[in-house]
């Protein structure tokens, strides 16, 4: 379960449409700027290969904040950079309709948003999704956002090891361990994930992570339910915050 973020906002999350991606692109080329550009075209055919999570966007009182975008596939070993597996973003021909696990690809969230809480809504809803329609669980590559304070004394994998009160240092590592993901035992390293993407924290290190739905085996009416319940508590837990 995330931890929840105080929050009087009205936040809503649900499938972009068209009206929504001129903001969705301004947030990403701002959040990921020097290491990624999108565009309007790329995002629009995420939502065309894959309605229900090409692109997911999360609304702060009625204004696009940030998104959240992934796709089906049908093993959850990721190998090659992030235009291999992605189809260059588009997802066009890289997303599988009754793939068994779900690989998260972009998540770019306002300031606004952030404060908010939204990051933590748009990781919800794809745990909701995981849950309701029975998958395998969900991969990611996460960047090692801190690496660059440690790049002279340890290795990437050393560093993606290292926790402090039984959490992780880094803090996207941090941030994803929230929603159970975790590192394999033998720690696999992507450099340069991003073509020609400069990231200067990471020192264009990223590291594969998984996290396995324990409930893959419910029949399809009880993984529903359950999916709804734990959705419905996280959420009274933020209201009991306000």
């Amino acid at each position: 379960m995330y931890a929840s973020v105080k929050s009087n906002a009205d936040i809503i999350i649900g499938p972009a449409d068209d009206n929504d991606l001129a903001r969705c692109v301004r947030i990403c080329n701002n959040v990921w700027k020097g290491i990624f550009q999108g565009s309007i075209d790329m995002l629009k055919k995420r939502t065309q290969a894959f309605q229900q999570g090409g692109i997911v966007v999360g609304k702060v009182n009625g204004k696009v904040e940030g998104y959240i975008s992934f796709q089906q596939i049908h093993s959850p070993k990721i190998s090659g950079n992030w235009n291999s597996v992605t189809d260059f973003g588009n997802m066009t021909l890289s997303h599988q309709n009754d793939g068994e696990w779900v690989m998260g690809i972009g998540l770019a969230v306002s300031q606004a948003g952030s404060q908010n809480g939204l990051p933590q809504n748009l990781m919800l809803y794809i745990a909701e999704y995981v849950i309701r329609e029975r998958k395998k669980g969900a991969v990611l590559v996460s960047r090692l956002s801190g690496f660059c304070h440690y790049k002279d004394k340890i290795s990437p994998q050393e560093y993606a090891k290292l926790e402090k009160q039984a959490r992780p240092i880094d803090p996207c590592l941090r941030f994803f361990s929230q929603f159970g993901f975790s590192i394999p035992d033998n720690p696999i390293i992507i450099d340069d994930y991003v073509d020609g993407g400069g990231d200067p924290n990471s020192c264009g290190h990223s590291i594969y992570i998984v996290k396995r739905n324990p409930y893959a085996w419910l029949p399809k009416p009880f993984a529903y339910v359950l999916s709804k319940l734990i959705y419905l508590l996280v959420h009274i837990d933020r209201w009991r915050m306000k």
